[in-house]
């Protein structure tokens, strides 16, 4: 025992490596318990309730589709079918559900995996480039808030960005020790990313098989290069078989990991595809050998670089707007990917060490280029693309302070500029739209005051929205939104607009404002249910039905107020 306690505090590296674990680890985990703390009561967050209320209120997100799938598997009420989505994440929820049904017990746990990518992510900075260029990493995470608010939301996104990160740091054990717990470590965390983001299948035979002929040019034995490929497969294969086995056993054609794949093509690759967000397709998908498709994929390719955050299922940028934490933090994607197109630029000398780390990054952006529209998904690959571009900018003002190789600093520099400015970091993909999902959130919690606030953005934000059709909708489901509470209010909204063809929305909405005047929530059901309402209505009824659930006795005034 005190030959341990002298080791471990009296070693200078060993304390070092503890210091890098606090600074690395509890930094980023404290920033998160701050975000947990300044969101608690945001509407979207549902931070202080349960997780079946959360799944109540948003029935059409895939939080609400985690967290029911979840549900299922505690219930034992699985359906005998192939998984639709990959499910690694759903089986994460329903373990956090066995000791908690609380959201904030979701944003905790993320929160220690945030602060492990973290770590994981300044281990393998350091390995190849430094303990300075890992302190690099760990600050440029911290300052991306784009990605840190993801941990308080039930999604994947983080538990992706661990994943990434675990098997990126696991391949590059492989490509400096190739030791055998290596080549298991890498096979089996990569399977574990492909169970939660299936599209790295694509990616992982490629990157180990890559590293293992590598491994033969760098003069090591045919016989050890086997054998830690085939513990490598092994490893991964054994991850894999019960999602495998569950999959084929319940569908009458093979199934991978997940039956989602086709339906995600089509979304991303119909005719009226659009590339900032997802959408549900109406036309058929286009021909792979047509320009039109290379042409969107170019269109993809070329938002995957931009700065903005499009958003999906929620918006980066509403939270921003109220949160102090995520408005400190300044780093943007574009930055970071900048950085990451020159760090190819500037250790292209030193490609050969480090190759696996583009190789793994490229192929995963170029099957979210084909199989996605573009959102959430570059956070996943996020940990890979700091490793270098922490790497490059301190190896970068290193270099610059000593004066050297100055010519060999001026094309990296050229080419962050470049692809920094065609990222446009001063254009914010904060549409009117994504305010009224806030706004019907905070409406159906009962908290009118952020309700009448958000609205009013929605509002002011629809004026400047140049699509009239867009502007339009937007206008009729915040003017009907506002009758639900004060009747005056729908014609103050309508005046402080810039709205045209005022004369024309008050005839188009006569019926829903006479149902919600006359028969109150029984008129608009049984219109709904006769099919003489639109798709306004049928949420507001979502929304009043919520309202009601949660403040029963609202025409007791006592009872009002606090529900207020």
């Amino acid at each position: 025992m005190m030959s341990f306690y002298h080791n471990f505090f009296r070693s200078e590296s060993m304390r070092r490596r503890v210091i890098d674990l606090l600074i690395c680890a509890i930094l980023p985990f404290i920033a998160s318990l701050l975000l947990i703390y300044e969101t608690f009561d945001y509407p979207e967050t549902f931070l202080h309730n349960d997780a079946d209320l959360y799944a109540a209120m948003n029935r059409s997100t895939d939080m609400a589709a985690y967290m029911e799938h979840a549900h299922e598997i505690l219930d034992g009420r699985m359906r005998k079918e192939p998984f639709y989505r990959a499910p690694l994440y759903s089986f994460f929820l329903a373990a956090v559900f066995i000791f908690s049904e609380k959201i904030l017990a979701i944003a905790l746990l993320q929160s220690v995996l945030f602060a492990a990518t973290a770590f994981l992510v300044f281990e393998t900075t350091r390995l190849f480039f430094g303990r300075g260029a890992g302190f690099l990493s760990v600050s440029l995470i911290l300052l991306s808030g784009f990605f840190q608010f993801w941990v308080i939301i039930p999604h994947t996104a983080v538990l992706e960005a661990f994943l990434s990160s675990l098997s990126l740091y696991a391949l590059s054990l492989l490509v400096c020790e190739f030791r055998k717990s290596d080549a298991v470590l890498a096979g089996a965390s990569l399977a574990v990313l492909c169970l939660v983001r299936p599209n790295f299948l694509a990616v992982a035979p490629i990157v180990l098989l890559g590293i293992f002929i590598m491994k033969g040019g760098d003069g090591e034995s045919l016989k050890k290069i086997i054998g830690n490929a085939v513990l490598s497969a092994s490893a991964g294969f054994l991850v894999l078989s019960p999602v495998l086995l569950w999959n084929n056993i319940h569908s009458d054609s093979f199934v991978l990991l997940s039956t989602n794949g086709a339906p995600t093509w089509l979304s991303a690759n119909s005719a009226d595809s659009v590339v900032e967000n997802f959408i549900y397709p109406k036309g058929g998908p286009m021909k792979f050998y047509s320009t039109e498709f290379w042409l969107h994929q170019f269109r993809k390719a070329l938002a995957f670089c931009k700065n903005r955050e499009y958003p999906q299922n929620v918006s980066f940028y509403v939270f921003r707007h109220f949160s102090l934490m995520l408005k400190m933090q300044v780093i943007g994607f574009g930055m970071i990917f900048a950085s990451f197109v020159a760090s190819a630029v500037y250790f292209f000398p030193m490609m050969r060490r480090v190759w696996h780390i583009y190789a793994f990054s490229f192929l995963f952006i170029a099957t979210i280029v084909l199989f996605f529209v573009i959102g959430r998904f570059r956070i996943t690959i996020l940990p890979a693309l700091i490793v270098p571009s922490a790497g490059f900018i301190y190896c970068f003002f290193r270099d610059l302070r000593s004066r050297k190789c100055s010519s060999r600093l001026l094309p990296p520099l050229a080419v962050a500029t470049a692809f920094f400015l065609f990222s446009e970091p001063w254009v914010e993909a904060d549409l009117p739209d994504y305010w009224l999902n806030t706004a019907r959130t905070a409406f159906a919690r009962g908290d009118i005051g952020r309700y009448r606030y958000c609205l009013a953005v929605v509002i002011d934000k629809a004026n400047k929205n140049s699509k009239s059709a867009g502007r339009r909708i937007l206008l009729e489901y915040a003017a009907a939104s506002a009758l639900l509470m004060d009747f005056k209010e729908s014609d103050s909204i309508l005046r402080r607009t810039e709205f045209n063809d005022r004369d024309e929305f008050v005839k188009k909405s006569a019926d829903e404002i006479d149902a919600l005047k006359k028969g109150g929530l029984r008129e608009i059901t049984r219109k709904a249910l006769d099919g003489g309402s639109g798709g306004v209505i049928t949420e507001l009824i979502r929304m009043k039905m919520a309202l009601d659930l949660q403040c029963p006795d609202k025409d007791d005034p006592a009872s009002r107020s606090s529900c207020n």
